[in-house]
């Protein structure tokens, strides 16, 4: 029996059990899986795998349509109007879905005001300079800070994006002068070190791989609990003895009131993708952990890190806009 016959089969089984019958033949046509920042960046790199997985068994193909704009949330603002019948999806990271909601007017606060589908991995933030930098290190760097309150640049992804964040934490627990500045896309961020425009980056590593081998880019150090096997050379800020770690993931999300068959029908989809090389190996590559979860514990995690970024960002004085 062919694998779309299987899924139909399936999928009548459940709709015979009590889904309504509207849903009966979903999906009917393509999906879209918006991503709210430029090509290149990691969400971009999560996605398009994650799709091409996909669309090795899934009866309509998916496409990943770029949004870019005010560190994710213009895209998302436009997706929440989108029906909830499961053709409108959207890669959001935790910065913007558990962030950006104290920092803006959104039309979104906590997860109640969106679907949570699965969880996919996690995304590791570091710290890099230029190869030509004057500081080798985490401690010169820091040191370099405190010898010149304010003059270092310090690059991420939006004001209130989970990247500008980091460095926040990171100015408290060094209790450092740094100056963000802010950009919509990582490649627009690498470009900018690259040309001197900003004299560091927080960022994701799955944006730097080539850049560190190519010998243009130096990690300094990993806003993790461990170091990252793709850069073992980058010690933790706990190793040097500042408590600041920084997590940060990729999941997948539908508008407010999506069906439950939707949401299952969806999970299972992408959970299969995730055990797939053509998801798996790319994510390996970029140093990235798978990080799964389903529906109601990706929920729970949203909520969390919502009441706690709302501390945060009332312990290091971020204002809202």
């Amino acid at each position: 029996m062919k694998r779309e016959s299987i899924f139909f089969l399936v999928l009548f089984l459940t709709v015979a059990m009590g889904a309504p019958q509207v849903w009966a033949q979903y999906p009917e046509k393509p999906i879209t899986v918006i991503v709210g920042f430029p090509p290149g960046g990691s969400l971009d790199l999560t996605a398009q795998p994650l799709v091409a997985a996909v669309n090795k068994f899934f009866p309509q193909p998916m496409k990943v349509v770029h949004q870019p704009g005010a560190a994710g949330t213009k895209a998302m603002g436009e997706f929440l109007k989108a029906p909830p019948d499961g053709y409108t999806l959207n890669l959001g990271a935790m910065g913007l879905l558990t962030l950006q909601p104290h920092l803006r007017n959104l039309p979104y606060k906590t997860a109640d005001d969106y679907t949570p589908i699965i969880n996919l991995v996690n995304n590791p933030v570091c710290l890099a300079v230029k190869s030509t930098a004057p500081w080798k290190n985490l401690r010169e760097f820091i040191a370099g800070a405190k010898a010149n309150p304010g003059k270092i640049r310090v690059g991420d992804l939006g004001k209130g994006s989970s990247l500008h964040l980091a460095t926040e934490q990171l100015k408290v627990a060094a209790q450092i002068d740094l100056t963000p500045t802010h950009f919509t896309g990582a490649p627009e961020t690498v470009k900018a070190l690259l040309e001197g425009r900003v004299d560091a980056l927080t960022q994701h590593h799955a944006v730097f791989p080539k850049e560190v081998e190519a010998g243009r880019v130096r990690i300094l150090g990993v806003f993790e609990r461990e170091r990252n096997p793709l850069f073992p050379g980058a010690p933790t800020f706990r190793e040097i003895g500042y408590d600041v770690v920084f997590d940060s993931y990729a999941c997948m999300i539908g508008p407010k009131g999506m069906p439950a068959n939707i949401v299952t029908i969806l999970h299972d989809a992408f959970k299969k993708a995730m055990a797939d090389p053509v998801f798996t190996e790319p994510m390996k590559a970029q140093g990235l952990a798978l990080f799964y979860e389903g529906p109601q514990k990706l929920k729970e995690t949203l909520l969390k890190d919502y009441q706690n970024n709302e501390r945060v960002v009332k312990a290091i004085g971020l204002k809202a806009e």
